[in-house]
Formats: C-alpha cells, structure tokens, sequence
C-alpha cells in the first residue's frame, strides 16, 4: 500500500514533502504499465537526489524479494559529469546498505550498485580493452578508490594488494581503527565483474553509454537482453545541461537505448532550474507531455533563509554601439540600484557591491578613469 508506507515513512525519516511525494508518483508509475516521465525540480542540495532514490531502492528490494535474487540492471543512472556520479555512488551506496538487514533477514542478497567511468579498470590488473594499463593512486602496496568513501569515518577505501592479488573485489578503510570493509555483493569494481553480473544501480556518464551501446559485450550490462529481468528505471540527473546541439544528441542516445531495451521505462529527471519543464523532458525521452509528472515544493513549503543574489551584465561587442561607453552608463545606473554602504534599505536584498570586468588592461584604464570622470570625481 503506497500511501501507507509513504505515511509511515515521512513520519519516521522526517523526509520533505516533495520528497515524500516524488517516492509517491514515482512508485505509482512503476505500478504502471506505460512509460512516463516524471520531473523533480528543486534547489541545489534540496535533496532530489534522495527523492529519486528512495523510490528506487525500495522497488529493487521489492523486486529481490518478489522476483529473483539474480543479478540483473534495474535502475540505469547516468550523469553528464564524472565528478557528479563520484557524488552521488556514495551517497546512494550507504543508504542502500539500511536495507542489508532486511533484505538478509528474508534470505535474500544485497543491493549492489557499480560504476561505469574512465577510471574503473577492466580487471584486477587494471587493464582497459585496449591493453592499456588504468592504474588507481597507490598507497604502498595498496590503491585508492577513486569513487568511493568509507561511509563511516570518511577516510579512503583502498583495495587491499592480498584481495587484489586473489581477485576479490573488496574495499578496506585506511582508518585501521574504523575497520568498515565493503562486500562483493555490494560494490563491484571492475567491468568485467559487471559485464558478468550487472549491478542493480549502474552509475555512469552520457559518454560512456554513447561509446559503448553498440559494443555487444555491454548489452548485458545495460539491460539490453532478452530475459524477462529488464531495468524499470531510468535517471537523468542535471537535465538542464542538456540543451542545444548536444541536447539533441543526448535524446538521440537514450531514444536509441530506449528501444534496444524493448520495455516499458519509467523515467527521472532532476534539475534545480528548468523553464517549461514537462515540454523539455517530453521532447527527450520521446513521451506525451502529459505523460511527465512534475514534482517540485510548493511555494508554502519553501524556507527563506540568506541568500546571495547576482546579477551580470555582458557588452556585446556587435551591437554598433560604442562598448566602453555604454558599460560607464550601466555602471552608473546599478549603482544608484544598490544600497549605500551606510545604510541597508533593502535588507540587503540589492546589495552593496558593484564588479566591473574588462579583458584588456588599457580599457580597465580608460573605463576607471572615464567612470570617475562621469561621476564628477
């Protein structure tokens, strides 16, 4: 029962509303059975990451229950930055781990997820494809992980060199004190493991997928297979980078991916600012617009903490107008819009600071002294 379980939830994890409410219509269309698309679109560290995953999570564990403890992909994550998806594997690493004990208390294996980026080796040599060697930071006999943290006491992770020599893909904390170590079951480490036994969450970049869809050896990976066991769940996160030309290809990908997979799809976008929305994610996942969902917080819901306000103003140096004097007239008229320095009239909403830059150091000249100039100083 969805509304129950979210109302048990939200009492018991003192989650958002809008988080409470993306687990909600998240769940929903995956109980459906056509594809639909669904938007969360909140402010930068609002947490629409966890809003996403948490409906995620509970359908893998509902799916390991159910179904099969195969391992098969279930949710494909892709990022545009390798820096994001680091990020974000951690994150989602130590919370699918709270389902560890009951998903073992029912006789059923872990969540496991992996990651699939220019830094994850082939094999337990850290040979590439292409016979080139992708070698992690050492530390003495030891090498660091390059996407993952102790979820204890932060310190690095590092694979082991007697787990390493024997191919055992575990991680060990370098805090000798924490001794949190990571399972096999639970993050795996090299593509070949993955490309056996895919992962239930397969972190991994635009590029990545755009360079290996066509390489039959990743079909498994990705969830291009002909068994009943296919992924549910899509997630694209930072979707407003997605604009113009590369845009364009990027909806061009996952409409491809889309219709290798052959199954029905439940799609989620995150972005902190997106303008018309539903339209912009219907046009790249290929869906009618009132088929996506928008999940934001309601103005009523918002707290209004400090925040600081820019606002830039850039020349453009083809508009036939004369560039230096245009930018001493605009100089002149923010700062009449911003509160004297004496005074904060606005409570501090217009600022006190005004920043003028040039790219030449005879026109930072030219532009301090004719602005003193035209302020009769």
């Amino acid at each position: 029962n969805i509304k129950k379980s979210v109302k048990i939830l939200s009492k018991d994890m003192n989650l958002a509303n809008f988080q409470i409410r993306s687990t909600k219509i998240i769940l929903e269309s995956l109980s459906n059975e056509i594809v639909s698309g669904n938007l969360i679109s909140a402010g930068t560290g609002s947490g629409k990451t966890l809003g996403f995953y948490f409906a995620s999570l509970s359908q893998i564990a509902s799916n390991i229950l159910s179904k099969s403890s195969d391992y098969w992909l279930q949710c494909l994550s892709i990022y545009p930055r390798t820096e994001l998806l680091k990020d974000q594997i951690n994150s989602i690493y130590k919370e699918a781990r709270k389902l560890d004990d009951f998903l073992i208390s029912n006789f059923k294996r872990k969540i496991s997820l992996g990651a699939l980026y220019g830094e994850v080796p082939q094999d337990n040599n850290f040979h590439n494809f292409d016979g080139t060697r992708n070698k992690w930071k050492s530390l003495g006999d030891d090498y660091i992980c390059p996407f993952l943290i102790c979820i204890k006491c932060s310190s690095k992770l590092l694979w082991k060199k007697n787990n390493l020599d024997q191919g055992i893909e575990k991680l060990t904390c370098h805090n000798s004190s924490c001794g949190f170590e990571t399972g096999p079951d639970e993050i795996m480490l090299t593509r070949k493991t993955m490309l056996k036994t895919p992962p239930d969450i397969l972190f991994t970049t635009t590029e990545m997928l755009n360079q290996n869809t066509s390489e039959v050896q990743y079909h498994k990976l990705f969830g291009i297979t002909r068994t009943r066991l296919k992924p549910q769940m899509i997630l694209l996160d930072e979707i407003h980078t997605y604009s113009g030309t590369h845009g364009a290809q990027i909806a061009y990908l996952i409409r491809r991916l889309r219709e290798m997979i052959k199954s029905k799809i439940t799609f989620v976008a995150l972005s902190a600012t997106l303008v018309d929305g539903a339209r912009f994610l219907s046009k790249m996942i290929k869906v009618p617009e009132n088929k996506v969902n928008i999940i934001e917080p309601f103005p009523e819901e918002m707290d209004h903490k400090g925040a600081e306000y820019l606002l830039a103003v850039k020349g453009d140096p083809i508009s036939k107008s004369a560039l230096l004097s245009t930018t001493i007239q605009t100089n002149m008229l923010l700062s009449r819009m911003l509160d004297p320095h004496n005074d904060d009239k606005s409570n501090g909403f217009f600022g006190k600071k005004l920043f003028s830059f040039t790219d030449d150091l005879d026109v930072v000249n030219r532009l301090y002294h004719s602005s003193l100039d035209s302020e009769g100083k």
